[in-house]
């Protein structure tokens, strides 16, 4: 549905790319990870404003860095960190301006992407997290499922 593309480099470097033209043309470039360092991972994330726009795009890289991206100024909006690689970024359904990351450094932080205030921590890997997801729960609750190097798969209450 969307018309943009936003896509992270080797070298620290986001490009924002329109999808409208045939063979995409970068529009912008967001600078905010340390130069060297990869970008691991991006996620779009829905504030609730009306429209529904995904106008907040959110990288994840090597520094350690969670940068918050406004797509309609091309600024970073806020920055928040973990001690390791950043290696997966996932939103809540519910509230939609919440996100959770996972690192290499063992733990899965969740933020308020509007104000960069971190609102929980988990922790119990013994190794790096390598990816998340939501899920239901018993009673239909929202969890987080977390998986790492250690060969655990982690539940987290959301709550």
């Amino acid at each position: 549905e969307g018309t943009i593309a936003v896509v992270g480099g080797a070298e620290g470097g986001v490009k924002v790319v329109t999808l409208v033209k045939e063979k995409g043309e970068v529009i912008g470039g967001l600078e905010g990870h340390a130069e060297g360092e990869s970008v691991e991972c991006v996620a779009f994330v829905d504030l609730g404003t009306a429209g529904g726009n995904r106008e907040v795009v959110v990288t994840g890289g090597t520094d350690g860095k969670i940068c918050v991206w406004d797509l309609n100024t091309m600024r970073l909006r806020t920055e928040m960190r973990h001690n390791d690689v950043v290696t997966n970024i996932i939103q809540h359904r519910s509230p939609s301006h919440v996100i959770t990351t996972a690192s290499a450094d063992r733990t899965l932080k969740t933020w308020d992407v509007r104000t960069g205030t971190l609102l929980k921590e988990h922790t119990g890997h013994r190794g790096p997290i390598n990816g998340i997801d939501l899920g239901v729960g018993a009673g239909g609750k929202s969890v987080l499922v977390s998986a790492g190097d250690d060969g655990a798969c982690l539940v987290w209450d959301t709550e």
